[in-house]
């Protein structure tokens, strides 16, 4: 069973190599948190540096673009004049770029990343009504770190700390 108005998300990843030290992959995604609701697709690069036998830097990088949605009708007001409210869901296209850099020695990762780099602002407008909704998208920062533990019959231990941090 759901609950109602509860968070959705689906995404499909495709990636391979092409190399030993190039990668391509494609994702599509659809996101629905309440009345907001995000469908996008991705193209996705990463390349490998090998500094000496036990370092490697890794870069990946993602563009693509999203449709971005506020499902204004969703919304359950007391009060249906409000200028804040628009009256039908709107649905702006805007294009978004994720970049990621790790370096590894041995068995030690430590990583950065920035998930919607462009830090876009999205105008949605009712014309008509003259109303409008600015929907404004905040870089995301994250530090990482993870180290990998060998253990019996060809398995690992691989803990992970990830911190994140968002502009503003």
């Amino acid at each position: 069973a759901s609950l109602p108005d509860s968070p959705e998300t689906a995404i499909v990843n495709l990636d391979g190599r092409l190399t030993n030290k190039m990668g391509l992959g494609f994702s599509v995604m659809n996101d629905r948190q309440n009345i907001l609701g995000r469908t996008g697709a991705y193209l996705s690069y990463s390349y490998i540096v090998q500094l000496n036998d036990d370092q490697k830097l890794h870069f990946g990088a993602q563009a693509g673009a999203f449709q971005n949605q506020i499902l204004f009708n969703r919304i359950d007001a007391n009060d249906f004049s409000d200028e804040a409210l628009l009256v039908n869901a709107q649905s702006k296209l805007s294009p978004d770029f994720n970049i990621g850099l790790m370096w590894q020695w041995k068995k030690l990762e430590l990583g950065v990343s920035s998930f919607q780099v462009l830090g876009n602002s999205i105008l949605h407008e009712y014309q008509s009504e003259f109303k409008s909704a600015r929907f404004n998208l905040i870089r995301h920062f994250n530090a990482s770190a993870r180290y990998r533990f060998e253990l019996e019959n060809e398995w690992s231990l691989n803990p992970m700390l990830m911190l994140r941090s968002v502009q503003g």
